[in-house]
């Protein structure tokens, strides 16, 4: 479900420890995932050369990619698509989102008292990220106040 229906490949695939999002945006970086894969017949094929005969064909294009990359880790992959320079990413979980050196590197983590760690608005306004105000608070602590008691005896 991560594919757009113009452009094909253009979206996730599953590895063997994850999603890598892949972008084969035109007919140049086909053929360089294809190498990359160890398949570079993929690409003369008739029936994958150019992006409309891909769209075409998207379920077995899709199927092909699938298989090769499922056999590894997306850290695998992502070091021979980089080397080819076909776009792509992993998803995250969030775990891995907070532990990720650039999350850190652009002030992303946050701390809201000594328990709560959150990840910031991903903008900044003037150079800042916006400011976490407070935490939620504790169950029931505004009842009074939403149903307009908090002056009653």
């Amino acid at each position: 479900g991560s594919g757009i229906s113009g452009i094909v490949p253009y979206q996730a695939f599953a590895c063997s420890d994850g999603y890598l999002l892949v972008g084969g945006a035109n007919d140049r970086l086909f053929a360089a995932l294809c190498d990359a894969l160890g398949h570079p017949e993929w690409a003369a094929d008739p029936r994958f050369a150019v992006n409309a005969s891909r769209v075409a064909h998207r379920g077995e294009v899709v199927a092909m990619l699938a298989a090769v990359f499922e056999t590894a880790p997306r850290s695998h992959w992502q070091g021979k698509l980089d080397a080819a320079g076909v776009p792509n990413a992993p998803t995250q979980n969030l775990q891995e989102v907070f532990d990720h050196e650039q999350t850190h590197a652009v002030e992303m983590v946050r701390r809201l008292g000594d328990q709560l760690c959150l990840l910031a608005v991903p903008l900044r306004l003037d150079g800042q990220r916006p400011p976490l105000r407070s935490p939620a608070p504790a169950l029931g602590a505004d009842t009074a106040t939403v149903l307009g008691e908090e002056d009653s005896p």
